[in-house]
């Protein structure tokens, strides 16, 4: 039992650690790294300072060319301190106490009423009754003259005292207000009121006596509107105009030119822990945006991890360059000034993507880097603006770019471009000159993009093996070593690779695959042949093959190796990998059916035991692309037209669809994403190309004595009109199987 927990232990264990050392998870944990040194990049604080203190004196004189809002949060805060502090307590009105004051009264006449009414007791007893049981205050004379009062009177002098204490009272009195209300209770509210004055005196002692606040505090609402109102004091900017002297070499540094200067970068303090949390999640959020769609749309390159890497190489190097700038460039070379943020080049890294990967890539990359470029140039937006446009407009400009000429050409129009674009922002703030001057900067930062990226290109295409047109064309080259080995050693199938790339091309681009992975991995797909070069019948002319006299699972081992010798050769002749897994992957695991069939002619003649299909395979792995797969049919096709002894079009079109029909049946097409549709595309195309490569017109050429009007002129050979010499030849092919079969031994 316990060793069956160890090993369920032991599985789960495994699959764990399989599972985080995964492609994936590899990927990710380059991306976290990166996200760390970025951030340690963008809040470290390196470079050279200034140590400025108010009122001492400026060592430099620091003009700057833009308009500039320079936050001052000491006066923001003071502002809205006092716009908290300006905010009136907030009351709400309680007509509890007006109710508690009413009462108060009534209780108060009732009590001498009933006091007034005891006909028992002399006029001393009831005032010390009155004095015992209610008395509330009153002194012994105004409670005396009370109890003289008839009922009349009382409820008189009862009513009058409710009347006043509500109008009172109807209004919020604030616990501080009490006293003047109480001081305007005769001058104010005693006016209208039809009682002798002795009568008035006793209402407002009553009413004095019960008059209570009617206001209560409510501090939750009075915190909130104090809140309110201070949250709506805008944040106090410092203005500077454009050309503004900040600070004069010799002259004391104010307050608000200390503000500027630290606001830039120059006074050398450290950022503060709010300042290190914004950037520390922009940085965060900005990697993994770039990730996220790396993944979701890119995932091919996120689970190849030398791709990820180069990546963040060039994210991380190039936030590196803006540092520099930033910090160094800035300070020490340009002088304490701002224009130095138009020669950063951003653009480089948008030309590096563009070119090694796709312009998606290019695009998302520069977001990324504009956003760093934002934090360290303190956000500018003339610097932000330039950053952006200069990279998108160099991804458009290189998207397409498949020679290293061409890269020249596009760095001089993005200069032109970014010179231009640096010179209209600058027009609004600066005068003519000096926008001119600023347009120089830009265009010698579209010249330093052009160098950069033509220096790293090579370098990274041959560090990391990546794949780019231009590289494809280079490769294209006849002159390259192993296309000059095929046209020497191997011709027929040199000649073969290139039937078999006018084919795959026309199929990529009819469905818009890679034309130039798919023209190019065909010229190096048979390179394995040049091991063997004469067992293979493309290159015997006039002489015999050998597996003639050979058995067929020798034979099938001699065609069969053509594919890993190919790949071999590939691998030391660093060919990218696309161009490697074509060439493994361009007869996938099919039969070689010639051989399989021959072997199985003989095993039926001598009724020896039968071999399985299986062992009549290739080794390969089925086509993983849509250029791998249409090089399959491609050359597979051509092999079967360039057989074909008597081609017509109704035999080509059969032909084509019944190669690929076993393809489909055999499951060889299934991890190539291709599409039914795009199959039936690639088919047509097959079709239109023989067609036109085989059935195209000719004309007549004349004879030696064209003059001669009696000779007669020689007839045009075609395809359906063979002559002796094409009998020949086909009787030479008829010797072997003239089914799809033969058509395989090719290749």
């Amino acid at each position: 039992m316990n060793r069956k927990v160890k090993n369920i232990k032991y599985k789960d264990i495994s699959k764990i650690f399989k599972k985080l050392t995964s492609p994936s998870f590899k990927s990710g944990y380059i991306f976290a790294l990166l996200t760390f040194l970025i951030i340690i990049i963008l809040t470290s604080n390196v470079g050279p300072t200034y140590n400025l203190k108010e009122g001492e004196m400026s060592p430099f004189t620091y003009i700057t060319p833009y308009k500039l809002e320079v936050p001052d949060e000491e006066s923001w805060e003071k502002a809205k301190k006092e716009a908290y502090a300006d905010v009136e307590p907030v009351y709400s009105y309680n007509i509890e106490a007006l109710t508690k004051s009413i009462d108060d009264v009534e209780n108060l006449f009732i009590n001498l009423l009933v006091t007034s009414n005891r006909k028992d007791l002399s006029p001393e007893e009831k005032l010390n009754h009155f004095n015992t049981n209610y008395n509330k205050g009153f002194s012994n004379e105004s409670t005396a003259y009370l109890l003289t009062f008839d009922e009349e009177q009382i409820k008189n002098i009862l009513n009058e005292s409710k009347k006043v204490t509500k109008e009172i009272m109807e209004e919020k009195i604030k616990p501080r207000q009490l006293s003047e209300y109480v001081k305007d209770i005769d001058k104010k509210y005693m006016v209208d009121i039809d009682l002798s004055e002795d009568e008035k005196v006793i209402v407002a002692k009553i009413v004095e006596r019960f008059l209570r606040p009617t206001a209560v505090y409510e501090e939750a609402k009075t915190q909130r509107q104090r809140e309110e109102e201070a949250s709506k004091v805008p944040l106090t900017k410092i203005p500077v105009k454009a050309n503004e002297a900040i600070v004069e070499e010799g002259y004391p540094i104010t307050r608000n030119a200390l503000l500027i200067l630290d606001y830039i970068g120059l006074t050398g303090k450290s950022l503060t822990w709010k300042q290190i949390l914004s950037t520390s999640s922009l940085v965060l959020l900005s990697v993994l945006s770039f990730a996220i769609y790396l993944y979701k749309f890119h995932p091919s390159n996120y689970l190849r991890i030398k791709n990820v890497i180069l990546l963040s190489i060039i994210i991380l190097s190039f936030t590196i360059t803006i540092r520099i700038f930033s910090e160094f460039v800035s300070k020490l070379i340009l002088g304490p000034s701002l224009w130095w943020g138009y020669i950063i080049p951003i653009a480089a890294a948008s030309m590096i993507v563009t070119i090694l990967f796709d312009a998606h890539l290019g695009i998302i990359t520069t977001f990324i880097l504009t956003v760093f470029n934002g934090i360290l140039t303190a956000g500018f937006f003339n610097f932000f603006l330039v950053a952006l446009i200069s990279g998108v407009f160099a991804v458009y400009l290189v998207s397409k770019v498949s020679e290293r000429q061409k890269i020249i050409k596009a760095g001089v129009l993005l200069a032109l471009i970014i010179g231009l674009l640096v010179f209209t922002i600058n027009i609004p703030n600066a005068n003519i000159k000096l926008a001119f001057f600023y347009s120089l900067i830009g265009f010698a930062n579209g010249l330093i993009c052009t160098i950069i990226t033509l220096g790293a290109i090579p370098f990274l295409e041959n560090l990391f093996n990546i794949t780019t047109s231009m590289r494809l064309l280079e490769l294209s080259n006849p002159d390259q070593h192993l296309l000059k080995r095929l046209i020497k050693n191997a011709p027929g199938t040199y000649n073969h690779s290139l039937l078999v790339a006018n084919l795959a091309e026309s199929a990529a681009e009819a469905i818009g695959a890679d034309t130039l992975l798919a023209r190019v991995a065909s010229y190096y797909h048979d390179i394995g042949k040049l091991k063997r070069p004469l067992s293979f019948i493309e290159n015997l002319s006039d002489k015999e093959s050998i597996h003639e006299y050979i058995k067929p699972s020798l034979s099938k081992l001699i065609i069969a190796n053509h594919v890993k010798d190919g790949v071999s050769m590939a691998k030391r002749a660093r060919l990218p990998k696309e161009i490697i897994d074509c060439i493994a992957q361009h007869h996938g695991n099919s039969v070689i059916s010639y051989f399989y069939n021959k072997q199985k002619k003989l095993e039926e003649a001598y009724e020896e035991e039968k071999t399985t299909e299986q062992v009549f395979r290739y080794l390969g792995e089925k086509p993983k692309s849509k250029e791998a797969a249409i090089l399959m049919l491609a050359d597979i096709v051509q092999a079967g037209g360039k057989a074909m002894t008597n081609p017509t079009t109704t035999g080509l079109k059969r032909m084509i669809d019944d190669f690929i029909e076993d393809k489909l049946e055999d499951h060889q097409l299934d991890e190539s994403d291709l599409t039914l549709k795009e199959i039936q595309t690639i088919s047509d195309s097959f079709y239109k190309t023989l067609v036109q490569g085989i059935f195209h017109s000719r004309i007549e050429y004349p004879d030696k004595e064209s003059n001669d009007k009696k000779k007669k002129p020689k007839k045009t050979r075609n395809f359906k009109e063979s002559s002796k010499e094409n009998k020949k030849l086909n009787n030479k092919e008829n010797r072997q199987p003239n089914n799809k079969e033969n058509n395989r031994k090719d290749n």
